[in-house]
């Protein structure tokens, strides 16, 4: 298992998704979403939208597979609260658009403020 696959299989197993307020993101390069999607189905009950690879608990909590492939990636958390980030860092090395990883990991830090009774979570690997 690649490292986020298992930082990911460690949030799933957590018990964290089981807060309705619970939203988070996992950024992978595309070649791994398929691995990824697999985990998240194969852990959790509730429903998948393949459209916005997210996936929702029965309690209503959130998570989505997302890349960095353009500014749609990236802005589509402006306003976002989001409990957990998990990003693969060499999905922003690799990328073209991203000229600033670092300042990237922090836009996304500060997406981090939730409803959930719990703390938040950046985790870079």
């Amino acid at each position: 298992m690649s490292p986020v696959a298992i930082e990911l299989h460690n949030e799933l197993l957590s018990g964290r998704l089981l807060d309705p307020e619970y939203m988070g993101v996992v950024f992978a390069p595309v070649e791994e979403h398929g691995e990824l999607i697999k985990i998240i189905k194969s852990t959790l009950n509730g429903t998948f939208n393949e459209k916005r690879k997210e996936f929702r608990t029965q309690e209503g909590a959130r998570l989505q597979v997302a890349d960095v492939d353009s500014d749609d990636s990236r802005y589509r958390y402006a306003d976002s609260q989001l409990t957990t980030v998990i990003i693969q860092t060499n999905a922003l090395v690799s990328n073209e658009w991203v000229i600033y990883p670092s300042g990237f990991i922090m836009y996304m830090n500060n997406r981090l403020r939730t409803k959930a009774n719990m703390h938040t979570r950046l985790v870079l690997c």
